[in-house]
């Protein structure tokens, strides 16, 4: 009986426990589910606050690149504006630097009529006409750098010219100063030689008719050049000069000089030497220089078999 209450004890004690349990563990569970709903609400608000962020970044960073592109967009423009108004400056300057060079004007007869230059130092050619052709041909140096059609010009001007003188431009043309220059050197008579040239050259363009060359030497050559200013003032130019190394020569000046280098230059090299040097030095004109050194020091290299 004893041991029945014992039991009965025991068992109304554990239904306290389990009575007083159960509500705190609901209380529990229920504080536990309160937690992790504050959880998911801070969770998703957290997700919303991060989608906002990436939103507006995204949207600042397309703005951004929006913004660049349209720069970019502006500066190539600009540039192309620039590099285009550029180039259309530098043709206008090309045309006008063209039209200023050589302005070619009517075209005829395969273009052998034709004008170079502009305004007043405009010429005009008629490569028909072998008198304009000629005058083509002796502004050589000039025609090549103004005229963009030069070659074929040029061929056209010779041609017509050989048709009147067989002779010009060919290998021919340099039998003249070949002969000139190798009966200077064995006569030692310049002048002779050089006229015995000009007559070969007469000869040549004459085509070897007696008349012809009498008008080519005496009246085209002789009397066209000396009735020319600048050839006469070269002229009396020399005349002067030869009559001052011919006065020097009277008053002993080349014998002097002449008597002083036979005692200070005593070889072949040295006479050869001082003839290069006196050249150097005697500077203020190229026909004087050639008249001094010449004269003065012909007595020494003669002396040296030079």
């Amino acid at each position: 009986m004893k041991k029945n209450r014992t039991y009965a004890r025991l068992i109304l004690a554990l239904m306290l426990v389990l009575a007083l349990a159960i509500p705190f563990s609901c209380m529990s569970f229920a504080e536990d589910g309160n937690a992790v709903e504050d959880a998911a609400q801070a969770v998703l608000a957290a997700a919303e606050d991060a989608a906002a962020a990436v939103g507006d970044a995204v949207g600042d960073a397309a703005v951004a690149v929006g913004d660049a592109a349209a720069d970019a967009a502006q500066a190539v423009g600009d540039v192309a504006a620039a590099a285009a108004e550029k180039a259309a400056d530098v043709a206008q300057d090309v045309a006008e630097a063209t039209a200023d060079v050589v302005t070619i004007g009517a075209v005829a007869d395969d273009e052998t009529v034709f004008t170079l230059g502009e305004g007043e130092d405009a010429v005009e050619y008629d490569l028909s006409d072998p008198d304009s052709a000629q005058e083509y041909v002796d502004d050589y140096a000039g025609n090549i750098e103004g005229d963009p059609g030069f070659e074929s010009h040029i061929q056209t001007a010779i041609a017509k010219v050989r048709e009147s003188v067989k002779n010009y431009a060919t290998i021919w043309s340099l039998l003249p100063p070949i002969i000139a220059i190798v009966l200077a050197l064995i006569t030692k008579e310049v002048y002779s030689s050089l006229i015995v040239g000009i007559i070969a050259g007469g000869v040549l363009y004459a085509g070897f008719n007696f008349e012809g060359i009498m008008n080519h030497v005496i009246q085209d050559g002789f009397i066209g050049n000396l009735a020319d200013s600048w050839n006469m003032g070269i002229v009396i130019f020399l005349v002067i000069l030869g009559a001052l190394v011919a006065m020097m020569n009277k008053a002993g000046g080349s014998a002097a000089f002449g008597r002083w280098a036979v005692k200070h230059i005593k070889s072949r090299l040295g006479a050869q030497l001082a003839t290069i040097l006196l050249g150097v030095l005697i500077f203020i004109d190229d026909y004087f220089n050639c008249l001094t050194v010449g004269s003065v020091m012909r007595p020494v290299t003669d002396s040296h078999k030079v």
